[in-house]
């Protein structure tokens, strides 16, 4: 297994995620996952999983955050998302959160 296994995003999301780069220590891994930008569908799961969100306009703050700025999100085989993160205007991220069950696999 590799160190360090780098993946850019495809040209097709180039344009929400270019800045962004997710890692992980097992190249072979990379196989059972896809790298592309959150979509605002799952506005809910972000807002609720964000330290400072579980207030009214929680959602309505992530939604904007997703539809404005650059965003990465590591989907599993399904297409569901395992570990995502949000820019912001001056460029700082927020939003991150990698799922429990997914952690220290170097996703975010």
């Amino acid at each position: 297994s590799s160190r360090l296994g780098l993946r850019r995003p495809s040209s097709q999301t180039a344009s929400s995620c270019s800045e962004l780069m997710f890692h992980t220590r097992d190249s072979g891994a990379m196989d059972d996952i896809t790298i592309g930008p959150i979509s605002p569908e799952y506005c809910q799961l972000v807002a609720e999983t964000f330290d400072y969100g579980g207030f009214e306009g929680a959602e309505a703050i992530a939604r904007h955050q997703i539809t404005t700025f650059t965003s990465g999100c590591v989907f599993d085989k399904e297409g569901n998302p395992l570990s995502w993160v949000c820019g912001t205007q001056s460029g700082e991220s927020n939003f991150g959160f990698t799922l429990p069950e997914h952690r220290r696999k170097g996703y975010y």
